[in-house]
């Protein structure tokens, strides 16, 4: 059995009036939804800035799909350094990666999980196993 870490692009699909379809029948087949505690802020931040008349939709759409709930993964020290640590091979090379792809990715690789998402250029440089549904 693969375990997958799934990105946050990969949850905010599911916001969406008509989500992808691919998107809904990978997640389906899952046992368990992992996310990285990143991603809670990340949505949060999204679902804050949006307008006041998305602002109720998407709260409901977010706590609904924290009540399943899905595992997540808290940010600790060892995943702290290796995102640092990946940050700055990435820099050395002259690449660039935010911090919180670098905080995903990092749990990705500590927690051996396949890691979902669409932005595949945005980790294909590290050595982690990449899963895009959409394709």
């Amino acid at each position: 059995m693969s375990l997958f870490l799934l990105d946050t692009n990969i949850i905010s699909e599911l916001a969406r009036n008509k989500p992808n379809q691919k998107v809904l029948s990978f997640l389906e087949s899952l046992n368990e939804l992992c996310i990285s505690a990143i991603t809670i802020e990340e949505i949060e931040f999204g679902v804050a800035k949006a307008s006041v008349k998305y602002q109720y939709y998407l709260y409901e759409w977010w706590n609904s799909f924290l009540n399943i709930p899905p595992v997540i993964i808290p940010i600790d020290i060892q995943i702290s350094r290796l995102a640092g640590d990946i940050r700055a091979k990435l820099a050395k090379k002259g690449k660039q990666i935010s911090q919180a792809d670098a905080f995903i990715a990092a749990t990705s690789l500590d927690y051996k999980r396949i890691l979902v998402t669409r932005n595949v250029k945005d980790f294909q440089s590290l050595e982690l196993q990449i899963l895009n549904p959409f394709s």
